[in-house]
């Protein structure tokens, strides 16, 4: 389900340390051990070796107000007292609390990012949706001693065919009944340099190397593209791609 500021879920939840900062995995990797499904109105968290455990979503807990900081980023959210916090501060190693955007105080969507007056987000980095390409990235694996997949990019979207890079000109899509703008290329950081599976870094810096020899422009090496909802409603796999 598309919304305004991204798709439903879609880092509604985060992690804060106490310092009330929120973690991502560029400072903490054990946070990819930490695998979620959402069935219904209940969020599961499961870890190798760890019983699953179960949150409500639509319970009422505990929560607080909170003013967190992610990255140089100031961003409203609640913080929410529950014994889950607990099993997160013991696969993450540190203490850590689970909080959720406030949905009546988001973030604004910044200029450099194209980012329109009534343009807002979450957790996100940038913007509301990041659309990669299986071309581009099957291309990209053609220069790897070691292939990559779509999870070391983190996308809400993969979309299939076309030519490589094509992404890069495009302006507006169109996705089943939705449609987004195109609001920037998506410039890559080395948490891509680590294995979403395994929570190890490539000790050869990998893929970020060979992606900074083929597509850096401007001291930012490109790939993917972030995209802003401009008509909402549901896309599913198997959905046609037009583009403009």
């Amino acid at each position: 389900e598309v919304e305004p500021a991204g798709l439903k879920f879609d880092r509604y939840f985060a992690i804060a340390n106490n310092q009330d900062k929120i973690i991502t995995a560029r400072e903490n990797q054990n946070l990819l051990k930490i695998k979620t499904r959402i069935e219904g109105d209940t969020l599961f968290f499961c870890a190798v070796d760890q019983e699953e455990v179960a949150f409500s979503m639509a319970e009422n807990y505990e929560e607080s107000e909170e003013e967190l900081l992610l990255f140089k980023d100031q961003v409203a959210a609640k913080g929410i007292h529950h014994s889950i916090n607990s099993w997160l501060s013991n696969i993450i190693g540190e203490p850590a609390q689970l909080v959720k955007i406030d949905q009546g105080n988001l973030r604004k969507m910044k200029a450099k990012y194209n980012g329109r007056e009534n343009d807002f987000i979450g957790f996100k980095d940038a913007s509301a949706i990041h659309l990669i390409s299986e071309s581009s990235m099957n291309d990209l694996n053609k220069n790897l001693d070691k292939p990559i997949n779509k999870h070391h990019f983190r996308s809400n979207i993969v979309i299939r065919g076309g030519e490589p890079y094509e992404e890069d000109t495009w302006k507006r899509i169109k996705i089943g009944k939705c449609e987004f703008e195109v609001a920037v290329k998506t410039a890559r950081c080395p948490l891509i340099t680590v294995d979403p599976e395994t929570a190890e870094k490539d000790k050869n810096q990998e893929p970020l190397k060979t992606l900074a020899k083929l597509r850096k422009e401007k001291n930012k090496v490109n790939f993917g593209i972030y995209l802003i909802p401009r008509k909402m409603g549901v896309i599913k796999i198997g959905d046609e791609v037009e583009v403009k």
